[in-house]
C-alpha cells in the first residue's frame, strides 16, 4: 500500500451534487445559455391597430422570417455549447476561437455556465481519484485466495437492500402492519391495559375510600354517608319548598304557573343532591398514597412499554432507513395524531388498533395525577368527582376515537350526563321534532358536549354548523378551535352572508367552494342566524326574480 502514499487528493474546497463520472452534455449547457438569445426584433405585424390585418402572403413571410431568426439563435446556442464541451475537462472554458455569434449574448451566457462547469469540473477530478483508488486496491488483492465466506451459524445481521425502486415509506404505511407481541414479561401490563373498565374502577375505589371515622350505621346495619344526624337536621332545599309554595298557592294563574315552573325546577335539584358525585362531594375521603404512586408507576411503565412495542413494530423491516435517518419521526403526539385513518378505515388487527389501548393508558394515567394534585391541594368536590368518574363506561373509544383524543388533550374525563347529552343531540337529525335540552351552568355544555356532537357528526355525508348568537361569536371561535384543533385537527370556519352579498355565478361557487372544502375536511363551519337568514331569503329573491 506504499503506492497510496503518492496518490494526490483533488485540490478542491467541495463537491456538490457529485455524481459518479457525470459530464455535462449538449442538452444540459444549452438550458443556461438560451435565456441569453437575442429577441426578434418585431415587424409590421406589433404597427397594426386593432382591427387591422395583413395580406396573408405578407403575413406568411413575416411568420416565416421569426422562425428564422429563432432557428439561428438556437444554432448559436448550440455552436457555444460544443465550443465549450470541447475543453472539458478543464475547469476554467475559455471563448478562443469561436466564431462570432451575433444573435447570443455571449458573455452573460458564459457567466451563467460558469458555476455548473466548475461544479462538474470539481466533481470529475474526485470521481478520478476514487477510481485510482480502486484500481490501487484491485491491485492488492492476491489472486491465489479465494474471498472467504462466512460458514455455519454466524452472528452476523443481515439486512434487506434497499432498492431505487422502493418507495420510502411515511407513517401512514407504517400503522397497517401486523402488530407484533409484546414480551411475555410484560404480559400482565397488556392483560391489565385491556381490562373491563370495571376493574379500573375498583382499582380506584382502593386507593381512594371513604373515611371510616365519619361513616354511622342505622338501627338496620346499613352504613351511611355523612355526618353524624342530629335531631334539628333540616333538608337543603327545604327553604326553597316555603318560598315557592307562596306562588304555587296562589290564585293568580300567572303566578300560579310560576310556581308550578318552580316546583319542577326545584325537584330537579333535590335529584341533583341525591347525585352520587355530589354526596361524596360532602363526604370525606381517605386516599393511599402508597397504593396511588404505585399506580401511578405501573400506569407510566404500561405506557413506556407499549410505546415501545408499537415504535418496534413499526419500523420492523426497516432497518436500513431507520439506521440512515430516513424513517418518520415517532412519538406519542404523532403515533395519537394517527387515529384519524382509524376513524375513515376502522383497522382492526393493525397496529393502530393497539394505539387505542396506548391512548386509553394515557386516560388512565391523568386520572391518577388529578386525584393526586386534588389530594395535594386538599380539593374535596374535586377529589369526590374523579372518585365518581371513571372512563368510558358509558361509550366504546373505538367508535368514538375523536372523544378519546378530547379527553387526552385538555386531561379531562367525559362523565356520563355530558355523554348522554351528547347522543341525544347527535340523535336529532333523525327526530323529526325539535327538542330543548338544558344543564347548569359549568357542566362543560361548550367546552365538552359541543365538541363532542361536533366530531361525531362531521361525517363525510354531513356538513355540521354550531349557531351561537353574535355576542358569543368570538367566544365559541376560541373555544371551538382550541377543543378541536390539537389532536383532533379538525377545521373551524366562519363564513358571513348578509343580503348585500353578491349572488352572481363566481361569487356563488367561491361560496360553494368554501363549503364544499369544510365538509371534505370533516370540518365545522360556525355561523350566525341572521346569516343563515340573509341566505334564505337572498335565495328566494333570485327565485323570484326569474
Amino acid at each position: 500500500m506504499d503506492e497510496s502514499k503518492t496518490l494526490q487528493l483533488p485540490q478542491c474546497t467541495e463537491f456538490i451534487g457529485f455524481r459518479w463520472n457525470q459530464i455535462p452534455t449538449l442538452k444540459f449547457l444549452t438550458q443556461y445559455i438560451r435565456p441569453y438569445r437575442v429577441p426578434y426584433p418585431g415587424d409590421e405585424r406589433a404597427l397594426l391597430g386593432p382591427g387591422l390585418t395583413l395580406h396573408r402572403a405578407q403575413l406568411r413571410t413575416l411568420e416565416a422570417m421569426e422562425r428564422k431568426h429563432e432557428l439561428a439563435s438556437e444554432t448559436d446556442c448550440d455552436t457555444l455549447a460544443r465550443h465549450l464541451l470541447s475543453q472539458w475537462p478543464l475547469r476554467e472554458a475559455t471563448i478562443e476561437g469561436l466564431p462570432a455569434l451575433p444573435l447570443l449574448n455571449v458573455q452573460q451566457a458564459l457567466l451563467s455556465v460558469k458555476p455548473e462547469w466548475e461544479r462538474l469540473s470539481d466533481n470529475h477530478l474526485l470521481s478520478e481519484h476514487v477510481t485510482d483508488v480502486h484500481n490501487l486496491l484491485d491491485l492488492c488483492r492476491d489472486p491465489a485466495r479465494p474471498e472467504k465466506t462466512i460458514e455455519g451459524n454466524s452472528t452476523q445481521e443481515w439486512y434487506r437492500c434497499w432498492k431505487p425502486s422502493m418507495k420510502q415509506p411515511c407513517i401512514i404505511d407504517l400503522l397497517f402492519q401486523p402488530l407484533k407481541e409484546l414480551p411475555i414479561v410484560e404480559e400482565n401490563v397488556r392483560q391489565g391495559q385491556r381490562s373491563p373498565r370495571a376493574q379500573w374502577a375498583t382499582k380506584i375505589q382502593g386507593i381512594v375510600t371513604k373515611d371510616q371515622a365519619i361513616r354511622h350505621e342505622t338501627p338496620s346495619g346499613r352504613l351511611h354517608q355523612g355526618t353524624q344526624p342530629t335531631s334539628n337536621h333540616q333538608s337543603p332545599t327545604s327553604e326553597l319548598e316555603e318560598i315557592v309554595s307562596h306562588f304555587s298557592r296562589s290564585r293568580d294563574p300567572v303566578r300560579n304557573a310560576y310556581g308550578q315552573d318552580l316546583n319542577r325546577s326545584l325537584l330537579a335539584l333535590q335529584q341533583e343532591y341525591k347525585n352520587p358525585a355530589n354526596a361524596l362531594a360532602m363526604t370525606s375521603l381517605r386516599v393511599d398514597t402508597s397504593l396511588l404512586h404505585e399506580a401511578i408507576s405501573s400506569s407510566q411503565k404500561e405506557i413506556q412499554t407499549r410505546f415501545a412495542s408499537i415504535h418496534a413494530s413499526m419500523i420492523s423491516g426497516h432497518k436500513w432507513l431507520e439506521l440512515g435517518g430516513l424513517l418518520p419521526v415517532l412519538n406519542p403526539l404523532t403515533l395519537l395524531e394517527t387515529l384519524h385513518h382509524y376513524v375513515r378505515t376502522k383497522s382492526h388487527g393493525t397496529i393502530q388498533a393497539d394505539i387505542l389501548s396506548y391512548g386509553a393508558s394515557i386516560v388512565n394515567l391523568q386520572h391518577l395525577l388529578r386525584i393526586r394534585n386534588a389530594h395535594q391541594q386538599a380539593d374535596k368536590i374535586q377529589l369526590a368527582n374523579e372518585f365518581h368518574n371513571i372512563a368510558h363506561t358509558s361509550w366504546k373509544i373505538e367508535e368514538h376515537v375523536d372523544w378519546l383524543l378530547l379527553e387526552i388533550d385538555f386531561n379531562l374525563i367525559i362523565r356520563e350526563d355530558q355523554q348522554q347529552v351528547a347522543q341525544a343531540m347527535i340523535a336529532s337529525p333523525n327526530i323529526v321534532s325539535n327538542f330543548v335540552l338544558q344543564m347548569n351552568m359549568g357542566q362543560g355544555k361548550s367546552s365538552v358536549i359541543i365538541p363532542m356532537v361536533a366530531t361525531a357528526l362531521a361525517k363525510d355525508e354531513n356538513l355540521v354548523r354550531v349557531v351561537v348568537p353574535r355576542s358569543l361569536l368570538l367566544q365559541a371561535a376560541q373555544l371551538m378551535s382550541s377543543r378541536l384543533g390539537g389532536l383532533i385537527n379538525r377545521k373551524i370556519k366562519h363564513i358571513p352572508f348578509s343580503r348585500k352579498s353578491p349572488t352572481d355565478l363566481d361569487s356563488i361557487k367561491a361560496y360553494h367552494k368554501l363549503h364544499s372544502d369544510i365538509h371534505k375536511d370533516r370540518g365545522v363551519l360556525l355561523a350566525l342566524p341572521e346569516h343563515l337568514l340573509s341566505f334564505q331569503l337572498s335565495g328566494l329573491q333570485e327565485l323570484s326574480n326569474w
